[in-house]
């Protein structure tokens, strides 16, 4: 199974499920986009918008084993003059009723910074906020440098209809090493979206890990 039929089957499960789901997973990216995109541009009232207001929030301390800190303690660091170059992307969703898990990437620098967020969203009052949050520290894992995949978006040669798409392989074997060697990796299509892919075989293991692989997002 290649990755747009991934993405294919997942779209039509929510078509298929009804609106709610598809209402469900809307509201859930919308709280995480506020978080994304309140701590990356130092907005606290984004910030707010994407917290329910009694929201802890569980961080690493280099004295404190077990810290805990409000929302509102939180969304006071980030101001809007801050020039710290702060990225995040969303790895993963699982929504189960009116709860929902997700992991997130997120990324600081200078000096360069990397942590896994596992983020808790509960719908309350009809608006899904976050609830609970804790991360884990990644830097050690990366050099601070990144490498940007891009590949063609052409699923056809040129008008015909004979299928096109860029070798799976090509791409997961260069992943793997650059990944191990301590490098960030990004991928990006030539139109934008998803991209194209062929020869995608999960007999092959190293196709298998990364396939299924929520870390690896090819958009």
């Amino acid at each position: 199974m290649n990755i747009l039929l991934r993405h294919l089957l997942i779209l039509l499960c929510l078509l298929f499920s009804g609106s709610s789901l598809a209402d469900d997973e809307a509201g859930v990216l919308r709280a995480l986009n506020d978080y994304i995109q309140g701590t990356e541009t130092g907005q606290p009232g984004q910030i707010k918008n994407a917290f329910h207001p009694q929201a802890q929030l569980l961080l690493s301390h280099d004295t404190k084993p077990f810290w805990t800190v409000s929302m509102e303690q939180y969304s006071s660091w980030f101001k809007p003059l801050n020039n710290r170059n702060r990225r995040g992307k969303v790895l993963s969703v699982k929504i189960d009723g009116d709860i929902a898990m997700a992991r997130l990437k997120i990324t600081v620098a200078p000096p360069y910074q990397a942590y896994i967020d596992h983020v808790l969203l509960k719908q309350i009052a009809g608006k899904w906020q976050i609830v609970s949050k804790t991360a884990t520290d990644q830097s050690t894992q990366y050099k601070g440098k990144k490498i940007l995949f891009i590949a063609s978006s052409a699923s056809f040669h040129g008008d015909s209809d004979l299928p096109a798409g860029t070798s799976f392989s090509e791409l997961v074997y260069a992943y793997d090493t650059f990944i191990k060697a301590g490098y960030e990796v990004d991928f990006m299509s030539t139109r934008g979206g998803a991209l194209s892919l062929a020869y995608v075989n999960t007999s092959i293991p190293i196709h298998k890990q990364y396939l299924y692989d929520p870390n690896l997002c090819m958009p």
